[in-house]
């Protein structure tokens, strides 16, 4: 049965908690209590969250965990030079450590992220390559995972972290019944942009919603403003005024931000060709596809991937 610690400090983000409720899908998902969650803090006993919420915990004590995940306050709160003695001593006894949002801090402090790849908030993530020089932060991803070490940006993308590391240990098939399970739409990979085009094209009526939701489903196909008044129900004359009220801008465009940042998520991962990522996307050619991220980026993608590649190995 694998041991799963979330450490939290005193003031605790409530969101720091949402990974616990995907090890929990996991159990009902396999039909047995797979996954043994311990909620700890460094001292034990009940503490308070940042939004009132208590809750008891366990004393960080010198346990070996398979999953130590290490939460964060609201704002960056140091920790001492015990506590961070303490941390570095679990985390050795253990399998994986991983930090959700600012509690890359407290594993940055204990040494942990030294010359690793990591990422947190992107709101904190200047703050975390100032103060330790030492570590590659990555401001625009998910989370990071170098072996045995995890970080992520935190708030939901500490759910997409968990998936990750459940899906290291029993596969995608149980994965994709765990998401299906939270509603979860898409399983994101790290490498997914922190600010998500998704975000600007919020539509606020079903019919469009419904539209974005087809096309985001379908880059690869050749999609047309008739296309999605079709899915809408609508005149295109009606979808396309409607659409631009809506999101600010037109069908086309906004597809186009979707196929960009579609790519960008697989030109960064590296492992595909970028003809493969053009057809994939719905670009048609890798031409189109530079020309497309040259315009709207300013980077083509092959300097993309370069810089993805240099940060993976420095």
């Amino acid at each position: 049965m694998p041991l799963i610690g979330l450490l939290l400090p005193d003031g605790f983000e409530v969101c720091s908690l949402t990974p616990v409720a995907v090890f929990e899908a996991a159990n009902a998902e396999l039909g047995e209590p797979f996954y043994d969650v311990r909620v700890l803090s460094d001292r034990g006993g009940r503490i308070t969250g940042s939004f009132g919420v208590a809750i008891a915990t366990q004393a960080l004590g010198g346990e070996a965990y398979d999953t130590l995940l290490v939460a964060g306050a609201p704002d960056v709160v140091s920790t001492t030079p015990l506590a961070q003695a303490r941390l570095r001593m679990v985390a050795a006894r253990s399998g994986r450590v991983a930090s959700l949002r600012l509690g890359a801090f407290a594993l940055a402090e204990a040494g942990l992220l030294d010359g690793r790849r990591a990422t947190t908030h992107a709101t904190h993530a200047h703050a975390l390559q100032q103060r330790f020089p030492a570590i590659r932060v990555d401001a625009d991803c998910l989370f990071t995972q170098e072996d045995p070490v995890w970080t992520s940006a935190g708030m939901t993308a500490g759910v997409d972290l968990a998936l990750h590391l459940i899906e290291r240990d029993v596969g995608r098939g149980c994965v994709q019944r765990v998401a299906a399970r939270l509603m979860i739409p898409m399983l994101r990979s790290g490498a997914h942009p922190q600010h998500s085009a998704a975000l600007d094209l919020q539509a606020t009526s079903d019919r469009v919603a419904t539209a974005l939701e087809f096309a985001r489903n379908n880059l690869r196909r050749k999609l047309t403003v008739e296309d999605l008044a079709e899915v809408a129900r609508l005149s295109p004359r009606q979808f396309s005024r409607i659409f631009r009220n809506q999101t600010g801008c037109s069908p086309a465009r906004a597809i186009e931000k979707l196929r960009l940042e579609a790519a960008c998520v697989l030109i960064r991962q590296g492992r595909l060709p970028f003809e493969t990522i053009a057809g994939e996307t719905g670009f048609g050619d890798e031409e189109r596809m530079r020309r497309a991220f040259t315009r709207d980026v300013g980077q083509a993608p092959r300097a993309i991937r370069r810089m993805a590649q240099m940060a993976r190995a420095a």
